[in-house]
């Protein structure tokens, strides 16, 4: 991968994690998944606690690779 393209998946993973948080809060399929049948609550919110587990490691992953390039970017150090 070039240093774009990893800059680009550092971006998918931020949102990645940004929506395994939203799926992790009060939110309508949630509230329903309680109401109706509560242990897909608690899949859901598990599956977003291994959704942001995979992404934290595949970030490790990229940023070792990133380095390795001697890439170039402040602003991918979020996460």
């Amino acid at each position: 991968m070039s240093c774009s393209q990893l800059e680009s998946e550092f971006v998918a993973l931020d949102n990645v994690m940004n929506e395994a948080d939203d799926n992790k809060g009060v939110n309508t399929a949630n509230v329903a998944a309680v109401v109706l049948f509560w242990p897909a609550a608690v899949g859901n919110y598990m599956d977003a606690d291994k959704a942001q587990d995979l992404v934290d490691k595949r970030r490790t992953h990229l940023m070792g690779i990133y380095e390795d390039k001697n890439c170039d970017g402040a602003a991918v150090t979020a996460g």
